[in-house]
């Protein structure tokens, strides 16, 4: 067998595969032991990247709206926010702790997401809560907590 590029890609899907298939806890750790990603809706903890669910509030204008948002602290530091299944052309607030960090409107398939990377994404979010708002009224489309 010769090794080149693609062995070296399927030997190191193999190798993640398997990795993952141990994880009970949905948890995947780094060579230095510490987490690579943490899914849930609290904590913060030491994971480096956590990633939680947006849900919609009781009475939400959009009952059917949903979204996500993802922070990685590696550099350069992202944060991501997104929203779905709300009218198309909606202006949106972006919150994070009751702090707006970012506008959107929604596209024609009814999404917003706001990026942000670099010095403009916060160091922490370790028990913060994400809001996105209808800009119009200040109603809560979904929300969630880091």
């Amino acid at each position: 067998m010769t090794f080149n590029t693609r062995t070296a890609r399927r030997l190191a899907i193999a190798i993640v595969v398997a990795s993952l298939a141990g994880c009970a806890d949905n948890s995947v750790s780094g060579i230095d032991g510490q987490p690579l990603l943490a899914r849930g809706s609290g904590g913060g903890g030491t994971a480096t990247r956590i990633e939680i669910a947006l849900t919609a509030p009781a009475g939400a204008p959009y009952r059917a709206a949903k979204g996500k948002a993802k922070f990685d602290s590696r550099t350069p530091r992202e944060l991501q926010v997104e929203a779905e299944n709300i009218p198309a052309g909606t202006t949106v607030v972006f919150r994070l702790g009751g702090t707006q960090i970012g506008t959107g409107t929604a596209s024609a398939l009814g999404a917003v997401r706001l990026d942000l990377v670099g010095a403009v994404a916060p160091t922490s979010v370790a028990g913060k809560s994400v809001t996105v708002n209808r800009a119009s009224d200040g109603a809560v489309i979904v929300s969630g907590s880091f």
